[in-house]
């Protein structure tokens, strides 16, 4: 299921204009969601559900909180194991780039794959 969800991350981006893209972006690179990990958990499943929001498809924010419930323990226990989610979030949430949607799928990219690499070591 770890690809499924570098997929639907991926479908996301490309559905959405810059406009909306940086939107959400901003708005959670701007959100303070502390440095404990269920603030951290929370905030990643907050960021993919804007996401999932920002594209006005029901089906695909349905989807996008299904996967949320179904993480959520899973990126509780990443927070504990990586010592710089909150890091990674800033970068992943920087809307400062001249082609977002590029930067942010190879970010997006980068943030599943990592996850993917740990998933036997947590368990």
């Amino acid at each position: 299921w770890a690809s499924e969800r570098q997929r639907k991350s991926d479908d996301l981006v490309h559905v959405l204009r810059e406009a909306a893209l940086r939107h959400v972006l901003d708005r959670f690179s701007a959100a303070d969601y502390g440095h404990d990990a269920l603030g951290l958990a929370k905030h990643v499943s907050s960021l993919f559900q804007g996401l999932a929001d920002a594209t006005t498809n029901p089906e695909a924010a349905a989807a996008m909180r299904r996967l949320n419930e179904r993480l959520h323990y899973q990126r509780i226990k990443e927070a504990l194991a990586f010592n710089d989610v909150a890091r990674e979030l800033r970068t992943l949430t920087n809307s400062s780039v001249a082609d977002v949607q590029k930067s942010t799928r190879r970010r997006l990219e980068a943030f599943h794959e990592r996850r993917i690499c740990h998933q036997i070591a947590l368990g």
